[in-house]
């Protein structure tokens, strides 16, 4: 027969239980703290929360940014660029992984938009290695453990999310990020907001899944251990879809930048900085930072090298002035293409009795719109190919055109 359950005589004054439980075992547990009341929060220490802010992430080459974001992206703040499809938004995602993980940080990057092994090319390419080699694991398969090593040779982890395994989503990156910090301040890498899953969301529907994934995003930059870096498409319906020229000058005074975000309105109140990019990244693009929590607004020009996949910072009157010179090539060269066009056509209905024409009658029997055959007329009339015409020009035309005999 087993001993009976000793049961504590609670008459007896026994001094074990002061500083433990009635049978004498010690109580370890700590007192639970006070929660202080969410509803009766004073100003005071709302204020205190931003020196939970971590250390700033800058990004090397961009001092603007650097500068509007007051030394960079830090723990607790969520970033968004925005821009269309080809303008270098993961070629910055990537340069921002690499420079979270230099200075210590775990860092997971989530590439949806393209596959891991496209970020991991420019990954490799930030690092010095070859592209060709990258993008060829086959004949070169030293490339990827080349990758690995100089990887691991970071101060911290840096990952780069498998999207082709099941079951992936940015609240269980995030959960797993934690894991590998350990407490430390840590980065998160979406890429892109307009594809990425998020855990408890079915929605099919982009615009549902973008709030989804907004709303998660936020709720973990507002435990103030990690810093979230995000990439979205910008919507085609608001604004320009990609734009690269003298227009990128005065853009922000004929568009309104942040309705161009795919689901501004969700992204727009999720995120503490939101910067929207146009143009050419291996010739000029220009990123307007168009919301700032903490700071001031602003824009910066910047270039991306096609061997090194890095981003550096161009000069607005260098930007400018390449700007003008682009355009003037590229009217040169649909000049030289519409020239010849136009010339026969004047020939042939010189030929043909009609006598010279008008700019609206080249446009017609040309198929090219004013904006093409304007330059076509203007250059032919400087090489004194054709002239104006004001003896036999149409009742009703301001001008004709004719060709010089030759």
């Amino acid at each position: 027969m087993s001993a009976p359950f000793p049961v504590p005589d609670l008459s007896v004054d026994d001094p074990t239980r002061e500083a433990g439980n009635d049978f004498g075992e010690e109580c370890t547990a700590p007192a639970e703290p006070e929660k202080p009341n969410p509803y009766r929060q004073t100003p005071g220490q709302a204020l205190a929360k931003i020196g939970r802010l971590g250390a700033a992430i800058p990004l090397d080459g961009l001092p603007m940014f650097n500068d509007l974001s007051e030394g960079g992206l830090r723990s607790g703040e969520a970033i968004a660029f925005a821009g269309p499809s080809g303008v270098g938004k993961t070629g910055l995602a990537v340069m921002a992984s690499k420079k979270s993980a230099e200075l210590g940080r775990p860092t997971a990057g989530y590439f949806v938009d393209q596959s891991p092994g496209a970020a991991s090319v420019r990954l490799g390419q930030l690092f010095g290695l070859d592209r060709g080699q990258l993008e060829d694991p086959k004949k070169f398969p030293e490339a990827p453990a080349a990758l690995d090593r100089l990887v691991e040779g970071l101060p911290a982890r840096l990952f780069f999310t498998d999207v082709d395994e099941n079951d992936v989503n940015v609240t269980a990156n995030a959960a797993d990020l934690r894991l590998v910090a350990k407490g430390r301040e840590s980065t998160l890498i979406v890429d892109s907001l307009n594809l990425a899953p998020v855990a408890k969301s079915d929605a099919d529907e982009e615009r549902l899944r973008i709030r989804d994934t907004a709303l998660a995003i936020a709720g973990e930059r507002k435990r103030y251990d990690m810093a979230v870096i995000v990439t979205c498409e910008t919507n085609r319906t608001a604004g320009p879809f990609a734009i690269y020229g003298p227009g990128l000058l005065d853009l922000e005074h004929r568009v309104d930048l942040i309705a161009t975000v795919a689901e501004s309105r969700a992204i727009g109140h999720a995120f503490d900085r939101l910067a929207v990019m146009f143009g050419d990244p291996e010739r000029l693009v220009r990123a307007f930072l168009v919301k700032n929590r903490r700071g001031k607004k602003g824009s910066w020009w910047m270039r991306m090298d096609a061997a090194s996949s890095a981003w550096s910072e161009v000069p607005p009157d260098e930007a400018e002035a390449q700007l003008r010179e682009d355009g003037e090539a590229k009217t040169a060269g649909k000049v030289a293409r519409d020239a010849p066009v136009v010339l026969d056509f004047l020939k042939r209905m010189r030929v043909e009795g009609k006598g010279s024409q008008s700019t609206n009658e080249v446009c017609q029997g040309t198929n090219l719109s004013w904006r093409r055959a304007d330059p076509a007329l203007e250059a032919l009339k400087g090489k004194r190919a054709i002239y104006i015409d004001t003896t036999t020009k149409k009742r009703g035309t301001k001008s004709s055109w004719a060709v010089f005999d030759k």
